[in-house]
């Protein structure tokens, strides 16, 4: 058997000499003096084929990249449409029942007057929710309807925050309404013309007053009984409204996902309304009902002007109670279970101007549903004043 030589198998590449007879020399150059093209029963010209299939691997790597982040895609939108589907069943069935329940209990008090923005908000939330599930629009036109239901969502709490007579009776009209007209303006600037439905963007001083109104408004309530759904919903306002601002917003923030996390958070608040209707919340001896009612309705920033109120009172009159988040307590802090004592609630005789010296804790009381009955009507007060058992 002849011995084995490399000649016999392989042609070898010369720089100094070149090869015209190798099309690819260049390539077999780089590899190093002494490494051959092809195998000898080849020509070496046939070098030239296997190439190609170099070239085409990562071509084919990249193109199975592209074809599952398109099948990632499709499934994240089929997530999310069914995603919006959940939503809009869970606001037409379980915010329905809320929502007349709202107005029950808002109907004696000065906030009636929030309910008809209530009802907008969910009706623009079911309008924006159903175009998601039922066409495919555009990006800009659906993200303008995110933002007109985000703008829809914030005007009942603006208008909780003017929720005293007489003021609630034009604090609709000539606060809450201009705000909507303002906010709006990137809608109507679309509608108008002047901007286009297929690119829809929030410009950075626009956001800015979109995110301080959100904080006026669920800000109200942070400190009362709805603390972890009014966090939820000033984040996910929040995180709307960054989105709509390609601006500053990161890529990783989708408005579309944004806005199915605050229609979540909407539909959990709806729920825990319902659920609050139904089952009256624990209290201890000595909280009052009222004036811890009251700040469920009405918010914080309210029930602290009238805390100030009474407290500022209690001091000038040297009475020895003093007004707390929950109810009443003496001056070292002891909590105190303090009642009406003279006639139905809101209508005892401490309810005048309380300008007697021998002021006793029945007084300090009778002074606080005095004060209440500029926000509440006396059927609300005696409701909720109904003894604990």
């Amino acid at each position: 058997m002849p011995a084995w030589r490399p000649e016999s198998h392989t042609k070898f590449f010369d720089p100094q000499k070149g090869d015209p007879s190798c099309e690819r020399g260049l390539f077999c150059g780089g590899l190093g003096r002494g490494y051959g093209c092809v195998d000898g029963s080849a020509q070496p010209g046939e070098m030239q084929q296997s190439e190609p299939e170099i070239i085409r691997q990562p071509a084919r790597f990249k193109a199975r990249i592209s074809a599952f982040g398109l099948r990632c895609e499709e499934t994240s939108l089929t997530i999310e449409r069914i995603a919006a589907s959940v939503l809009v069943l869970a606001l037409l069935g379980v915010a329905f029942g809320p929502l007349r329940q709202l107005r029950h209990t808002l109907r004696p008090t000065a906030l009636r007057m929030a309910w008809p923005w209530f009802c907008l908000a969910w009706i623009v939330w079911f309008v924006a929710l159903g175009l998601r599930i039922a066409a495919e629009p555009t990006d800009g036109l659906r993200h303008a309807a995110w933002y007109v239901a985000a703008v829809a969502t914030l005007a009942p709490l603006i208008a909780v925050l003017g929720g005293r007579w007489p003021t609630s009776r034009v604090w609709s009209l000539f606060v809450v309404l201009p705000l909507l007209l303002v906010l709006s303006w990137p809608v109507a600037a679309v509608c108008l013309g002047m901007a286009r439905w297929d690119r829809f963007e929030l410009e950075t001083p626009m956001l800015l007053g979109g995110l301080l109104v959100s904080v006026m408004g669920w800000g109200n309530f942070v400190g009362s009984r709805w603390t972890f759904e009014a966090l939820l919903g000033m984040v996910g306002t929040m995180l709307l409204l960054w989105s709509l601002t390609p601006e500053i917003s990161p890529p990783w923030l989708p408005a579309d996902r944004c806005a199915l996390l605050l229609a979540g958070v909407l539909a959990c608040v709806s729920v825990s309304i319902g659920r609050r209707a139904r089952h009256s919340p624990s209290r201890e001896p000595a909280d009052d009902p009222v004036w811890m009612e009251f700040q469920t309705v009405f918010g914080m920033v309210w029930s602290r002007r009238i805390q100030d109120r009474v407290n500022e009172q209690a001091r000038a009159k040297n009475w020895p109670v003093r007004l707390g988040g929950r109810g009443w307590h003496d001056t070292s802090g002891q909590p105190l279970g303090l009642v009406a004592d003279s006639g139905p609630a809101g209508q005892s005789g401490a309810g005048q101007e309380m300008t007697t010296e021998s002021a006793t804790e029945g007084d300090a009381r009778g002074f606080l549903l005095w004060l209440l009955q500029k926000f509440v009507e006396p059927e609300w007060i005696a409701r909720h004043d109904a003894p604990q058992d």
